[in-house]
């Protein structure tokens, strides 16, 4: 009996985890279609370059605009490899690299809709830079509390 009831929680619990990660990425989903398309990359480390392939081909593919704001020391020819890769075979996708000091003035200009960082723990992040990405996740509870439908 104490067995059936611990697995009935379980149960209940793994559901409502499903269900409210199912409904977190629909809310992520949705505000990902709705977006103008402005991405930035963060990295004020000397490494993890490595890791903008990949966003750059996510960009690239979906179309998006992308603006990388990095350390530029120490790149080991990982920016010219970039360049030259995606603006090659007609391709023709052109991103800026600017170095990461420049971040602060930049986003009081623009509006980025999804700002990626290739770490963690970047001391150079500073949290009030993300006040208006801090209205967003609010606005993500709250729709997703205040959501009737089940997926």
């Amino acid at each position: 009996m104490q067995n059936q009831r611990v697995e009935k929680r379980r149960k209940v619990k793994s559901n409502y985890l499903l269900y409210s990660l199912e409904t977190y990425y629909l809310v992520i989903i949705i505000c990902i279609n709705n977006m103008s398309k402005k991405i930035a990359i963060f990295n004020s480390f000397p490494f993890h370059y490595e890791m903008y392939g990949y966003i750059i081909y996510y960009c690239f593919y979906n179309k998006y605009d992308l603006t990388i704001y990095t350390e530029d020391k120490h790149d080991m020819g990982w920016f010219i490899f970039y360049n030259s890769l995606f603006n090659n075979y007609g391709n023709r996708y052109n991103f800026d690299f600017i170095h990461y000091t420049c971040f602060e003035k930049s986003i009081q200009n623009n509006s980025y809709d999804l700002i990626f960082l290739t770490t963690d723990d970047d001391p150079n992040l500073e949290v009030r830079w993300m006040s208006r990405y801090r209205d967003w996740e609010t606005d993500r509870k709250s729709t997703r509390l205040n959501s009737s439908h089940r997926l």
